[in-house]
C-alpha cells in the first residue's frame, strides 16, 4: 500500500515475522532493514499499519 504522508520508514507483515526498513525518500534505497519475531515490535508495526491504512491505497 501507498500513502501520501508516509513515514520516513517502511513496515512489512510477513508471516510471523516483522520487517521495518529506513530508506531515502528520492532513491528509494534501504540503509537498514530489521526483521524481528519479537511480538511487542509486531503490535508496534500493527498500530502504524491500522493508523495508515484508511488512506492507504494499493502500489501502481
Amino acid at each position: 500500500m501507498e500513502h501520501d504522508d508516509r513515514p520516513p520508514y517502511g513496515t512489512g507483515l510477513p508471516d510471523d515475522r516483522v520487517t521495518i526498513s529506513r530508506y531515502e525518500r528520492e532513491s528509494g534505497t534501504v540503509n537498514a532493514l530489521i526483521d524481528t519475531g519479537v511480538s511487542a515490535v509486531r503490535d508496534l508495526v500493527d498500530s502504524v499499519c491500522e493508523r495508515y491504512r484508511p488512506d492507504a491505497r494499493p502500489l501502481e
